[in-house]
């Protein structure tokens, strides 16, 4: 038996959570996404607001933080709303 969800789901489909930087910066998060999850998403910092503000404005650090955690974390991500 598997004492966490990705690893019971592992042969069928990844397991994924929605994110953002607040939600895995609090360690308690932080431990249940590594144990549970392996995919990630980002909520809302792929869409076009927070990435293109205004005009002449690029803003990929939120995205950044996520796709840098998946990456250190062994996660796949999943790219979400880019237009």
């Amino acid at each position: 038996m598997n004492d966490n969800l990705k690893d019971a789901w592992k042969n069928s489909y990844k397991l994924g959570a929605a994110v953002s930087r607040r939600v895995l910066k609090h360690k308690e998060n932080d431990a249940i996404i590594k144990k549970h999850f392996s995919s990630l998403t980002a909520e809302n910092s792929m869409k076009l607001g927070p990435i293109h503000p205004h005009e002449n404005k690029w803003d990929w650090k939120e995205t950044d933080f996520i796709a840098d955690y998946a990456r250190a974390n062994n996660l796949a991500m999943r790219g979400h709303t880019f237009i």
